[in-house]
């Protein structure tokens, strides 16, 4: 493997004349255990058989041992690796060190052939169990004698059997199929989905499939025997009602070897739901514009000083620019609002409102001042931040950017990504608005998946269906292809696709 790096710390793999100097290590982090290692097994013995007949990696600093994780590989009929050990400096901890080493040790089992990491640690070491659950692990039922408790990790899931990604409700995202046809490299083949056999992305794609409605009955059974028949190894949903869906169904897909990229069901919600968003974000201390139920609500507050028109109004639901109106006094709020609530009802978004009285269906957020960025928040397969791309949005059509400007992510944005990130824990693309507000970063929306913003990310130079790719194979990942390389302005065009491409019309 090659040497992974974060922060001044780098991780290598161990080679035979390491033996003596983590024998040494683990010696002397022995009593940070909580049962030592030395109460378990001669730890000359326990090292020469790790060096024999498995592997370790070594994490350093200038020259001096920070970690050390060990385990074996060797399960070929299960494709799963142990993780037999893993144990940080004590001035080392908190410094992301053990996350590092577990990152490493899954890319070497990776290109070893396993697609499993299982695990054992103390039912008591809190610390220990956060770091694993942090980095995706699950834990299982059961423990061995009252006093360990196990966890493991799918840690590849496009595999030869299952090379295949499939874009759900795609639309017109036609760039994001031929994006992620060249990160898979010709290992594989981009399947499209959308229950609108209109929908561009199906004959863009290799394979194009006409769906149920999302709201179906038949939805999920259509997409799991599809998935099934067609070794599709990861979901990548497009739609902001497919997330929920897929993400409450995560288990059974998971079940046949293919992974959901969605957010975990309950944030997944969240996003859908803009008075929930705000709900999240204040919980979290996080600045946001303030949001009401209706025409009653924010008329409250104005009556309380706390709001001042104009005010925008905009379903609690959906996506872009339906039912988005504005209103420069009670009257027009009042009778705008109404057009709104009509619109829900009349659109699919009658489907997600349905659980709430027609009355909350709709928000109003007084206008706020500012610059409008788009941000992008890249994280892994286990929800680890990644790196982010801020965008200042130039010109809008139809509630979608279409001139944005590149920017660099200064430290407020850096920041506020990484916030979100632990916040939500979200694999893949997260799409945020932000406004800069005298300085201040507030928290618009959320949308839990590749935005409309993104094409402009791409032609700055990051490529996420890259890394994307990368990680569903359990290969390392270039940290550049989330870096900006070219910053600046850019306009969306339009792109003609021949009908009978991939569809078979």
């Amino acid at each position: 493997m090659n040497p992974v790096k974060s922060a001044g710390v780098s991780v290598r793999l161990a080679c035979p004349g390491d033996a003596g100097g983590i024998e040494r290590f683990l010696e002397r982090v022995d009593g940070d255990f909580p049962v030592p290692l030395t109460e378990r097994v001669d730890l000359t013995e326990y090292v020469s058989k790790l060096m024999g007949e498995g592997f370790a990696l070594v994490a350093e600093e200038a020259g001096n041992v920070k970690g050390v994780a060990a385990g074996y590989a060797n399960d070929s009929r299960a494709r799963a690796a142990y993780l037999s050990v893993i144990a940080v400096d004590g001035a080392a901890r908190g410094a992301g060190v053990g996350s590092l080493l577990l990152n490493a040790f899954e890319l070497e089992a990776a290109g070893r052939g396993m697609h499993l990491v299982s695990l054992h640690t103390n039912v008591e070491n809190s610390a220990s169990r956060a770091m694993y659950e942090r980095c995706g692990y699950a834990c299982e039922e059961g423990d061995r004698g009252g006093m360990t408790v196990s966890y493991s990790k799918r840690i590849v899931w496009l595999t030869p059997e299952r090379p295949n990604i499939l874009l759900s409700s795609a639309g017109r995202r036609t760039y994001l199929v031929e994006w992620f046809r060249e990160a898979l490299g010709g290992r594989g083949l981009v399947h499209a989905s959308n229950s609108d056999p209109a929908a561009t992305s199906l004959a863009a794609a290799d394979r194009g499939v006409v769906t149920p409605l999302i709201y179906s009955e038949a939805y999920v059974p259509f997409m799991l025997d599809y998935c099934e028949r067609e070794r599709i190894g990861a979901i990548v949903p497009l739609f902001d009602v497919d997330i929920p869906v897929l993400a409450a169904h995560r288990a059974e897909f998971e079940a046949i070897g293919c992974f959901p990229v969605v957010a975990p069901v309950d944030f997944a919600k969240v996003c859908s739901d803009k008075l929930s968003t705000s709900e999240l974000l204040a919980s979290a201390g996080i600045p946001h514009p303030c949001t009401y139920v209706g025409a009653y609500g924010f008329m409250d507050a104005v009556g309380r000083g706390e709001a001042s028109f104009p005010a925008f109004i905009k379903p609690r639901w959906g996506m872009g620019s339906i039912g988005l109106a504005e209103a420069s006094d009670e009257e027009e709020l009042r009778v705008l609002c109404g057009i709104v609530e009509r619109k829900v009802r009349d659109s699919y978004l009658r489907f997600e409102s349905s659980a709430d009285e027609p009355d909350r269906s709709v928000i109003v957020q007084p206008r706020i001042g500012a610059t409008e960025y788009g941000m992008d928040v890249y994280c892994d397969l286990s929800g680890r931040y990644r790196g982010c791309v801020v965008r200042r949005k130039v010109a809008m059509r139809a509630g979608e950017t279409d001139v944005a400007e590149v920017v660099d992510a200064d430290a407020r944005f850096e920041g506020l990504a990484r916030s979100l990130a632990g916040l939500s824990r979200h694999p893949g693309c997260m799409d945020v608005d932000v406004f800069d507000a005298g300085g201040e970063l507030m928290v618009l929306e959320m949308n839990a998946r590749f935005g409309g913003g993104y094409p402009f990310s791409h032609a700055a130079g990051v490529d996420m269906p890259r890394a994307l790719v990368s990680w569903l194979r359990g290969e390392e990942y270039d940290s550049g292809a989330l870096a900006v390389k070219t910053p600046g302005t850019y306009m969306k065009d339009m792109t003609i696709v021949r009908a009978d491409r991939g569809t078979g019309c």
